[in-house]
């Protein structure tokens, strides 16, 4: 993500640098082209939707992208130029299968399946089920906390309202007595059905965030209006190369 130092703490990329560096991922596709004679380049990125169109766009020869980030899955492949995308979602709600099939040095044709991971379908591993039952269960107690009940469905997955943002926004803004409250909106976690429990464990889902600190204050209006232009032009940007937070 060529946005990190930016979209991070500072102290988490000190000495490191970030960028789209198009023109060395040409270098290194036309080195394995004509140097390793491979069959069939794949690209696995992590830069999100929007980014990697571009990438097909200025990079040539890559025959597969595996797109991350954006957290949305397709359930048919995307193909720019001779580059085919393949999105396949986000917190293995779906797995994505490329079957190849490679003739004569080269992709002579594919076959992609998008498939749902459905919990009522699919049964649990029970060594799995065993391995996370014991790292939760010095934590049980706390974790397992009710702290309300639900009357609407909690959730968090949607760029411009969630209802679990709005639950944090109003907690912070009782507690710090604000008169606005800007949370991040970025999309995962657990959705809490009508009528649900609020366990303790599901705020956690929602805050675990590598900087999850609250500060407050004192901003004139136009500085609001400002920021909230400024994000605004982050997240939507009509040139994708600068789009801040691509999980938006």
């Amino acid at each position: 993500f060529p946005f990190t130092s930016t979209a991070n703490p500072k102290r988490f990329t000190e000495d490191w640098s970030f960028a789209l560096r198009h023109e060395s991922l040409q270098e290194h596709v036309d080195h394995l082209r004509k140097k390793e004679k491979v069959d069939c380049i794949v690209v696995l990125s992590h830069d999100g939707f929007s980014v990697d169109q571009e990438l097909a766009k200025k990079v040539k020869g890559v025959d597969f992208i595996l797109s991350g980030h954006t957290h949305d899955p397709s359930p048919e492949p995307i193909i720019v130029n001779d580059t085919v995308i393949i999105i396949s979602g986000s917190h293995g709600k779906y797995i994505g299968r490329l079957d190849l099939d490679i003739k004569d040095k080269k992709v002579a044709g594919y076959n992609f399946k998008l498939i749902p991971v459905a919990s009522n379908l699919i049964p649990a591993d029970k060594a799995g089920d065993k391995l996370i039952a014991k790292a939760y269960k010095p934590f049980d107690k706390e974790l397992n906390e009710v702290l309300g009940t639900t009357k609407g469905i909690l959730y968090k997955r949607d760029t411009f309202y969630s209802t679990f943002d709005s639950l944090i926004g109003q907690a912070i803004q009782d507690k710090a007595k604000s008169d606005i409250v800007f949370t991040p909106g970025y999309r995962w976690g657990t959705t809490v059905l009508p009528g649900g429990d609020i366990l303790k464990d599901n705020v956690y889902e929602m805050t675990a965030i590598t900087y999850p600190e609250v500060y407050t204050f004192d901003l004139k209006g136009q500085v609001i209006a400002n920021l909230m232009e400024d994000i605004a032009d982050n997240v939507f940007n009509a040139n994708p190369l600068l789009q801040h937070g691509g999980d938006m």
